[in-house]
């Protein structure tokens, strides 16, 4: 049997965890601008120059905007990877985060070894640790300090994986629809009005650009969904999880973390206050429930 004593609401709002959170928190942000970006070079750049190709007549300056969708598509690429190395640095800020709170250790065999960020987390949390302290306060639900501790990281970690997976169910729906719209928009324009073979060869680019980032990028959210429903089925496997098998379970939100298609900073804004409703009220309902 375990007998730690839960003192997650002490610790998660210790400094040293407030500062955890607060470099997490803008690491993400980074990744996000950095898939601004990518989205920008891989749609909008090719959206554009398919708009302006039927209207110039000028041989040279259709080339010009030709080679912009080939150089955004570059862009695309090389920004990527930049975004990838963040995104996965910001997901062991945050693994630290959570280990602290759960009073677990680092596992190298589940985890890898552990990253050596002392400088990244000096330098990024200064940058919003003061201005949105309030906010990083109480990251996990209250009510889970009146659990034994094995099962209030239990909670937490549904709490995580819930959380995460309403967001890209929702994020999935609109990517999915702005990006049909767009499709459907350039291929009316350049069918009614292109002549030139230069511009149709234009169309047909921006199009695949459209179409590849569109399949890319609502794959890699539908993978992240399952990988999260998988999660899930085994957080509610059964109702009691040993210090072992919680282990297991953050390496897998881990590596979740360190792969999943980040969410833009808009859409957590926007379903920030309706979520923290939805999982208090179901944490306070598994707790009454509990046997």
């Amino acid at each position: 049997m375990d007998h730690r004593s839960n003192e997650i609401q002490q610790i998660q709002n210790s400094e040293k965890c407030i500062r955890l959170l607060a470099t997490q928190r803008q690491l993400y942000r980074d990744c996000k601008k950095y898939g601004v970006i990518v989205i920008v070079s891989n749609v909008f750049i090719p959206f554009l120059c398919a708009m302006l190709i039927p209207f110039v007549s000028d041989s040279i300056f259709q080339a010009v905007l030709f080679v912009l969708i080939i150089l955004g598509l570059g862009i695309g690429i090389f920004v990527s990877d930049i975004k990838i190395k963040r995104q996965q640095t910001a997901a062991s800020v945050q693994q630290l985060f959570d280990i602290e709170v759960f009073q677990l250790e680092w596992d190298k065999k589940l985890f890898g070894i552990q990253p050596d960020l002392n400088s990244t987390i000096a330098e990024k949390s200064e940058k919003i640790l003061y201005k949105e302290r309030r906010s990083l306060t109480d990251w996990y639900p209250a009510k889970s300090a009146s659990l034994p501790l094995n099962e209030a990281i239990l909670c937490c970690q549904k709490e995580n994986v819930r959380w995460d997976r309403n967001l890209r169910v929702i994020y999935r729906m609109v990517v999915f629809a702005a990006i049909i719209i767009i499709l459907l928009f350039i291929i009316f324009i350049n069918i009614a009005l292109s002549e030139s073979t230069l511009a149709l060869l234009a169309m047909f680019t921006s199009v695949i650009a459209i179409l590849r980032w569109l399949f890319t990028h609502l794959r890699a959210v539908s993978k992240d969904i399952e990988r999260l429903d998988s999660l899930n089925s085994a957080l509610t496997s059964q109702k009691f999880k040993t210090s072992d098998e919680l282990l297991i379970i953050q390496s897998k939100i881990y590596e979740h973390r360190r792969n999943c298609t980040p969410l833009p900073e808009w859409l957590y804004n926007l379903t920030k206050s309706k979520q923290e409703k939805i999982m208090r009220k179901t944490t306070e309902v598994e707790i009454e429930n509990r046997e």
